[in-house]
C-alpha cells in the first residue's frame, strides 16, 4: 500500500478523505463488515477508544487493506508500552505490511473504581516519532542495527480545540522530531450540535455510582442530556374511558318543592345542599 504522504500528492485537486474507524470489542471482525460500503481514502484505526479492552490498531488495519482493499492508518499509543515493546510492535506491523501510522499519547487513566489500569509511556509522543525515524534508517531504540531498515509514514495528531499557541508549539515539536503528516479531527462549536453516545464514550467510577461522558470534542460544558428512560418491570394496565358522564339535580332550594298537591309539585327536594347541586 502507498503512504498518506504519496496518496495526498496525488490526489492535490481533491480533498482528501480520511473515515475513523474503532475496533471491535471481540476477536472476529463481523461489525467491519459494514466498511466494505464506505469509500474513503484512507481509514484511520483507534487504539483502544475510551480505554476499553479492544482488538488491537495494527490487526484491524492489516484486515482492512487486506479485505477491504483501503489504505489504512494504525495507531500507537505510547501511554501503554515500554520502549521494547512500541518498536516490537512497530516490526510486526511492518512485516504485516503496514506502513502508515499515527503516534498518540492516550487519555490518562481514572484512579477511581475497579479495573483501574497504570500508564507504562516508554516513550514520549515526540520521542517515539524520533525512534520511528531512526528505524527507517536501520537503527533500534537502543542503537543497535537492524537488520532491515523499515519503510513507516509516521504522524501525529493536531487537537485545534486546545489553545492555538501551545498547540503550535507542540506540533512544531512533532515536525522537528520527524512527522511526516499532521492529522487533526473536525472541531465544532457548542453551538447545539447534537452527538450520538456510544457504549464507548460512557466511564463508571467510585463503584458504579459516577458515569462520565468522554469523547464529546471541544463541548465539555454547557452540554444537555436527552435521555429515554424505560421501566425495568413494566405492568398491563387497562384504562377505562367514559364518553358521557350524567349528573341528577333532583334538590332544591325552596322549602314548598316536592310531589303533590300541598307542594310545589316540582318534583324535587327541599334540603340543605351544596350549591351547583340544588336549582
Amino acid at each position: 500500500m502507498s503512504t498518506l504522504v504519496e496518496l495526498v500528492a496525488k490526489n492535490r485537486r481533491r480533498p482528501f478523505i480520511v473515515c475513523d474507524v474503532s475496533p471491535p470489542r471481540s476477536g472476529n471482525t463481523e461489525a467491519l463488515s459494514a466498511l466494505s460500503s464506505v469509500t474513503p481514502d484512507m481509514f484511520f484505526v483507534a487504539a483502544n477508544p475510551g480505554r476499553t479492552v479492544r482488538a488491537s490498531s495494527p490487526s484491524i488495519a492489516q484486515w482492512i487493506e487486506s479485505d477491504i482493499k483501503t489504505p489504512a492508518l494504525f495507531t500507537m499509543v505510547t501511554r501503554d508500552m515500554n520502549k521494547t515493546a512500541m518498536q516490537t510492535t512497530l516490526l510486526g506491523a511492518h512485516i504485516m505490511g503496514l506502513r502508515n501510522l499515527v503516534v498518540v499519547k492516550g487519555d490518562n487513566f481514572n484512579n477511581s473504581g475497579c479495573g483501574t489500569d497504570k500508564p507504562v509511556e516508554g516513550f514520549t509522543p515526540t520521542a517515539f516519532i524520533r525512534s520511528v525515524r531512526k528505524m527507517n534508517n536501520r537503527i533500534d531504540f537502543t542503537g543497535r542495527s537492524l537488520t532491515d531498515p523499515t519503510q513507516f509514514c509516521v504522524g501525529a495528531t493536531l487537537d485545534i480545540s486546545r489553545k492555538w499557541c501551545s498547540e503550535m508549539s507542540l506540533a512544531d515539536n512533532k515536525i522537528r522530531s520527524g512527522s511526516d503528516f499532521l492529522i487533526a479531527q473536525p472541531n465544532f462549536d457548542p453551538d447545539g450540535t447534537v452527538i450520538a453516545l456510544t457504549d464507548d464514550m460512557f466511564q463508571f467510577t467510585t463503584g458504579n455510582t459516577v458515569l462520565q461522558i468522554e469523547g464529546l470534542g471541544s463541548a465539555t460544558t454547557g452540554c444537555t442530556l436527552v435521555a429515554t428512560l424505560t421501566k425495568s418491570k413494566p405492568s398491563a394496565k387497562t384504562k377505562r374511558q367514559n364518553r358521557v358522564n350524567a349528573t341528577v339535580i333532583n334538590s332544591s332550594r325552596l322549602t314548598g318543592s316536592g310531589i303533590g298537591a300541598t307542594t310545589l309539585n316540582d318534583g324535587l327536594v327541599y334540603g340543605n345542599f351544596a350549591y351547583g347541586n340544588r336549582v
